[in-house]
């Protein structure tokens, strides 16, 4: 089972790659639609392209990290379950989790949160988004495996 968890974690890591977007690209198309009160109508057809790619990358690896937390929370309630959730076990999904976020938030809460990540750290505006996201989504809406 222990190998199960591990596949399962890296096969988590890599649904992150997915979003290649770079913090510097994706901070400034997000702080189009910020700037426009996150209303679409209103932009120009090249900003509205901008705001619908930020929207399109938030969102994804908002959902990407939203369905591996439910991953890890099957995976400990099986484990809880079958009583076999030892300190080990829980050790690796407790460190796996804190790269996820939870499904309570939005795409407005999730912007806001890269933006203001990203304003503190123009440094790692050359590396890619998903790279970071434990940071700006994780830590602020954490995986609620345990419940």
């Amino acid at each position: 089972m222990m190998k199960l968890l591990t596949t399962t974690l890296t096969i988590i890591l890599f649904s992150f790659g997915a979003n290649a977007a770079k913090v510097g690209t994706l901070y400034n198309y997000c702080s189009k639609l910020k700037s426009n009160n996150f209303e679409f109508n209103s932009l120009n057809k090249a900003d509205a392209v901008f705001a619908g790619i930020c929207v399109g990358n938030i969102s994804a690896i908002i959902n990407a990290g939203v369905n591996s937390c439910n991953i890890y929370r099957f995976i400990y309630d099986q484990y809880k379950k079958e009583n076999r959730l030892s300190d080990e076990v829980e050790n690796v999904i407790s460190t796996g989790v804190k790269m996820l976020a939870n499904s309570d938030m939005t795409n407005k809460q999730g912007i806001l949160s890269f933006l203001n990540w990203a304003e503190k750290n123009p440094n790692k505006f050359d590396e890619f988004t998903f790279q970071n996201a434990y940071v700006f989504l994780g830590e602020p809406f954490p995986c609620k495996y345990k419940e």
